[in-house]
């Protein structure tokens, strides 16, 4: 009995130090080192997508590390928003933070209640000194 205890024990702490049972943030407006920290974990972790809603060309001159580009001011943006996966826990920035703070607006009417924007944008990001990755 007590060695099937341990490895119960053991099991549940595993999972927990794996990032299986995660925290989530209460507010869905992140600031910078909060949004940083979860960047972060997302680098590990599959259950993450960064989500970049700036033009392709604002996205080339600079971007979050694994970001995606889905441009705000695409024609189809509704169309693509229904399409994600509604399971994955979404960081959000743009510029500023206006585009994004919109965009969370159009993802929780989607039905997707895991996002989270950077209050500040991209600008307070790399003005504060975070990395950046270019297109080469």
């Amino acid at each position: 009995m007590k060695k099937r205890i341990f490895i119960l024990v053991a099991v549940f702490s595993l999972g927990a130090a794996m990032g299986f049972s995660l925290d989530l943030p209460r507010s869905q407006n992140l600031p910078l080192k909060e949004f940083s920290h979860w960047v972060n974990l997302a680098k590990s972790n599959s259950s993450f997508v960064i989500l970049d809603v700036r033009t392709p060309e604002e996205f080339e001159a600079g971007f979050i590390e694994r970001a995606v580009n889905l441009d705000f001011y695409s024609k189809d943006i509704e169309e693509k928003i229904s399409r994600l996966d509604k399971n994955k826990i979404y960081l959000l920035y743009c510029r500023s933070g206006n585009r994004s703070g919109k965009f969370l607006n159009f993802m929780q009417q989607a039905g997707i209640s895991k996002a989270y924007h950077l209050v500040g944008g991209f600008n307070e990001w790399q003005f504060n000194g975070y990395p950046i990755k270019r297109k080469k």
